[in-house]
């Protein structure tokens, strides 16, 4: 059994880092921008609520996986559209910012997946080079335990 808890902050701090202001920035602007009406960002934008929004979706951004569903949920509520509606739908401004939404919000999902996959995948060459040997994944996810 090897240990891959080796060198842990190298690899797996950055995705966090990143994903830690990206997601709760993204989401931020996507309901600001399904809100938006005549006000400014200064004006429409709750200022109380932004630290909740970077410690839910920031700090705990593994658990807000599992949420972005719901988001699909609401902006498909507020436009009035489903995506594949919205598809058909082009011409109108509202169909145009459910596509937008959708496409944003999946970006957020799954990037930070994609970025870990790449820090696991990184992390065990890492541990293969250093132990001189060829790990499979089960003893490196086994590693951790």
């Amino acid at each position: 059994m090897i240990n891959s808890k080796t060198n842990l902050k190298k690899y797996f701090l950055p995705v966090y880092v990143v994903w830690v202001f990206i997601i709760p920035t993204v989401i931020i602007l996507l309901q600001l921008n399904l809100t938006k009406g005549e006000n400014s960002l200064f004006t429409n934008l709750d200022w109380n609520r932004v630290p909740a929004i970077y410690a839910s979706f920031g700090v705990v951004w593994p658990i807000s996986i599992f949420i972005f569903p719901a988001f699909y949920y609401s902006y498909a509520k507020i436009t009035n559209y489903s995506f594949i509606e919205a598809l058909s739908n082009f011409d109108d401004p509202q169909a145009r910012l459910m596509i937008f939404t959708t496409i944003m919000s999946f970006i957020v999902w799954i990037a930070p997946l994609i970025h870990l996959g790449i820090a696991f995948s990184y992390h065990k060459k890492f541990l293969e080079k250093e132990n001189n040997t060829e790990i499979k994944w089960i003893d490196y996810f086994g590693g951790f335990i």
